[in-house]
């Protein structure tokens, strides 16, 4: 059922357009397109077109629409009363100039198309004629493009989840180290103006999640800047003023994107001061014109002149800091120049370029793709054949090969001996390397094929496999140098965590500015995978029940934390722009709160208020969130759903949220229950506390507003750190039944929430003595693992995976891990000293399971990532083998 929804989700052979004929007196238009639909609602784009002599101030758009409005985008919801919807210009977009033309986006269900609808300035206006339906061929998307930004040249450290014993006595905190190269600085909380009203109830449905979802954020002209894969591009030529001002400030501009008919930019604003600047006003020429603009209030502007101030959250620079603001614009990439800080003149200073992938366009150049000196990251085709130009900078000869990572999605070939042919043959991603021997360059870049009827790939139609993957050089070069049939290096999903806190944390790593997360988007789609965040930023440099609770009843805090949100949110719209990239939202938080405070999440107070009080939301506009857990996990959820519509969502579950003092569950865990209780009672127990768990988070409110799963991990270490020696004695070294009791829990909360689930940061480590050919080394099979840092043992791989391994004489791990399992006879075999445990992929997938996402949770995990990965390439090479026969998806 669930394939079946995705290909109607996938795209449209058609669009309704509904057209508002223009006012006599007013020269005004509006036209509704229905630019997406799926079974139970559609995303529509709104043009107002003035036709007429004079601007059209603070416009307002009423109609009537039987269908509820879920979210709205470049425009705010004024009123709602019965059929009859309010809709009027957002801060940035609030006058309309003569000729000129806008566009709002909403998503709505069902599909019916509005009536009456008019447009007017002010208080003034008289209706437009009724709506009426039309057909129209809907429009090929255009995919911008952009490079990625290279790799920090030192390896970040990402948090992982605690080393946790699962006991009431949780309440130790950890400490979580940011990468050696970041700086602790004063966040700058981003935002844009506020952004109302996705429905709070969840409709997710698989469909939702293997297609990319199709609320994609216009811009106020319709340009789609903020929704493509817009295109880093070369600095703007070097200014002859110079960029320190005469009020004590630094005044910095950068081209951080560009597409065919405008760019994104970020002015940045530095005291140089030796005193704090409480409120700030920049005035500047710019012959473009700004569509979009974030972590600013435009107050006046039109080309040339343009006025902004801050937002009541980062009006404040103290001596030495600096804030940012963002803009999109149409036009031709201009510099802005003349400006005027606080009503004194200053001038720019033009950002360096930023650095492209090493080798991935200084030589090879994709024609119709590629823009003059700035390479694409990826590629979109239809299925069927579609042919590239390629040639080398300067013009040289050159001897070209190509080779994909995944030809089940895409063939690809040169043809006479300059032309790039991608055969689309199926809905999914590749990541191509294009190589000229003559001149040894090398360049990475992502294809998407669409579906039949035309749509963007989401997710795969089979459970998907991810890998926790930094930037760095090691594990890009695992990715990048892919091979063919075992010794291929593809997984659908790459991850990294976004954590540290809003203050010092990732916004402020690998160089600052959100670099972390804008190169994991673009890496991920040079290499034909799907970017997913890990957020984890209730906690900063440690975590824990106290810590947790003190940071969302600390109105400072929560400030800090809402713009570190925004800041999130608003590089996955732009950059991801029409791609799916995933979020699993702050690990543990909830769990405990279950285990340790001994209420309802209604009951326990947060400091949710300041989402108002900051400026993030309006109390005027926006739904009103208590200050409770309940209204800060509602008030996460509407901000992604609002702010990052290509953003697929879910919070993480915790297999100890329910232990506490009395609860019965022993000392190793939930999931070891059935080695007292016996199979029958102790699975009894393992389903009764998923659906304990489940009810408490989703009182919480983790379904709220249209989140996409429900999330759980396993365990941040592998089960050989200190189960080695004895995994019938270990906490987290399971056997089978354990594993089959995981499963159970998982269908549990899948059944009880409605929603599918992802696994995150299951351990890399197998079970030693594999018997399973090596092809790293010829007539082998691999090396075992030594049980020490990052070489530890776990048995997670070998349950999804399958493998048989060699006891050996060690009669204690013979008898644990062939243990029969009475309610799965197939699951376990034994003969002699030889193991063998099936596949358990296909089971993880029939329990609900839509993603296994696999990697370490702190320092000493396991990798099985890397060049070479420390664990010999085993993970990478049995990945390999399920994704050539994956588990499809129902």
């Amino acid at each position: 059922m669930w394939a079946r929804a995705t290909r109607a989700w996938g795209g449209l052979a058609v669009a309704l357009a509904v057209v508002c004929g223009a006012h006599a007196a007013l020269a005004q238009s509006v036209t509704v397109t229905v630019v997406n639909q799926w079974s139970s609602g559609y995303q529509a784009d709104v043009r107002i077109d003035n036709g007429g002599t004079t601007a059209l101030a603070d416009w307002v758009v009423e109609l009537d629409l039987t269908s509820q409005i879920t979210s709205l985008w470049d425009a705010r919801l004024v009123s709602h009363s019965g059929s009859h919807y309010v809709i009027a210009s957002a801060a940035w977009n609030t006058s309309i100039p003569a000729g000129g033309s806008l566009t709002f986006g909403f998503v709505a269900s069902p599909l019916v198309l509005p009536t009456g609808v008019r447009v007017h300035g002010g208080d003034t206006g008289a209706p437009l004629p009724s709506a009426t339906a039309t057909r129209q061929a809907p429009t090929a998307t255009r995919t911008p493009t952009r490079t990625a930004t290279r790799p920090p040249a030192t390896a970040t450290r990402p948090a992982g989840t605690a080393t946790r014993t699962p006991t009431a006595a949780a309440t130790a905190t950890r400490t979580v180290a940011p990468p050696a190269t970041a700086t602790r600085t004063a966040a700058v909380a981003t935002a844009t103006a506020t952004r109302p009203a996705p429905s709070a109830t969840s409709t997710a449905t698989h469909a939702a999640l293997t297609s990319t979802p199709t609320r994609v954020v216009p811009t106020a002209t319709g340009t789609r800047a903020s929704s493509s894969t817009a295109t880093r591009v070369a600095a703007s030529p070097t200014p002859t003023a110079t960029a320190i001002a005469a009020g004590g400030v630094r005044v910095t501009f950068a081209r951080t994107s560009a597409w065919d008919s405008g760019y994104n930019g970020e002015i940045h604003i530095t005291n140089t001061g030796a005193v704090t600047i409480s409120d700030w006003t920049l005035e500047f020429d710019l012959a473009d014109r700004i569509t979009r603009l974030w972590s600013g209030v435009l107050q006046a502007g039109g080309p040339p002149r343009w006025t902004v101030r801050n937002e009541s959250w980062n009006g404040a620079i103290a001596a030495g800091a600096n804030v940012a603001f963002g803009f999109s614009a149409d036009g031709t990439s201009a510099v802005p120049s003349a400006c005027r800080f606080n009503g004194t003149p200053c001038a720019f200073e033009v950002a360096p370029p930023p650095t492209s992938t090493p080798g991935a366009a200084d030589a090879i150049q994709i024609a119709g793709v590629d823009q003059p000196f700035v390479p694409a990251r990826q590629i979109t085709v239809d299925q069927g054949t579609t042919d590239f130009a390629l040639s080398l900078a300067g013009g040289a000869a050159p001897a070209f090969s190509v080779a994909t990572n995944n030809p089940d999605v895409a063939a690809v070939a040169v043809v006479g001996a300059t032309t790039l042919r991608v055969s689309g043959l199926r809905a999914g991603r590749a990541g191509l390397r294009i190589t000229d021997a003559s001149s040894g360059a090398s360049r990475n870049v992502g294809v998407r094929v669409r579906t039949a009827t035309g749509g963007l790939p989401g997710l795969p139609d089979h459970l998907a496999i991810g890998s926790v993957s930094e930037d760095i050089d090691t594990d890009l070069a695992l990715w990048r140098g892919f091979g063919s049939g075992d010794r291929n290096t593809r997984v659908d999903i790459r991850y990294i965590y976004l954590n540290g806190g809003p203050v010092g944390g990732w916004y402020d790593w690998q160089g600052g500015g959100g670099n972390r997360a804008r190169s994991f988007i673009h890496e991920s789609q040079t290499l034909g995978m799907i970017p997913f965040f890990v957020w984890y930023n209730i906690p900063d440099a440690g975590e824990g029940y106290s810590t947790d609770l003190g940071h969302i009843q600390s109105a400072s805090y929560m400030t800090a934390y809402w713009g570190n949100l925004v800041q999130a949110l608003d590089i996955i719209r732009s950059e991801g722009g029409d791609d799916v990239v995933g979020l699993v939202l702050e690990p543990d938080f909830i769990g405990y709160m279950m285990q340790l405070s001994g209420k309802q999440p209604a009951e326990i107070s947060a400091m949710v208020h300041t989402v108002y009080d900051s400026g993030v939301l309006s109390r005027r506009v926006d739904p009103a969130f208590p200050d409770t857990l309940v209204g800060l996990v509602q008030a996460v959820n509407y901000l992604i759903a609002s702010r990052a519509p290509n953003a697929l969502f879910g919070w993480q579950f915790n297999l100890w949220a329910s232990l506490s003092d009395g609860s019965g569950i022993p000392a190793t865990g939930l999931m070891r229950i059935t080695d007292s209780l016996g199979v029958n009672a102790g699975r009894a127990r393992v389903a009764s506390e998923a659906q304990r768990i489940a009810d408490y988070y989703l009182a919480a409110g983790v379904a709220s507003y249209g989140a996409h799963f429900v999330s759980i991990d396993k365990y941040g270490l592998d089960g050989g750190f200190d189960g080695a020696a004895a995994p019938w004695n270990s906490t987290w070294f399971w056997n089978a039944i354990h594993w089959n009791n995981y499963l159970l829990f998982n269908r549990g909360l899948h059944q009880r929430s409605g929603l599918p689930v992802v696994l995150w940061q299951l351990p890399v480590g197998h079970i030693n003595h594999s018997l399973a050919a090596d092809p790293y080394r010829a007539d082998a099979t691999f090396p075992d693992l030594n049980n020490t840092t990052q070489h530890y043992e776990d048995s997670a791989p070998t349950f999804f995976y399958g493998d048989r391994f060699d006891t050996g004489a060690d009669t204690q791990r013979l008898a644990y891990f062939g243990a029969a399992d009475p309610d799965h006879p197939d699951s376990v075999s034994a003969s002699g000293s030889i193991v063998e445990w099936r596949e358990h992929l296909s089971a993880a997938r029939d329990a609900g399971i839509i993603a296994a996402l696999f990697g370490d949770g702190v320092g000493e995990s396991t990798r099985g990532r890397g060049n070479p990965p420390p664990d010999a390439y085993w993970w990478i090479v049995n990945t390999q083998r399920y994704l050539a026969a994956p588990a499809l998806l129902p």
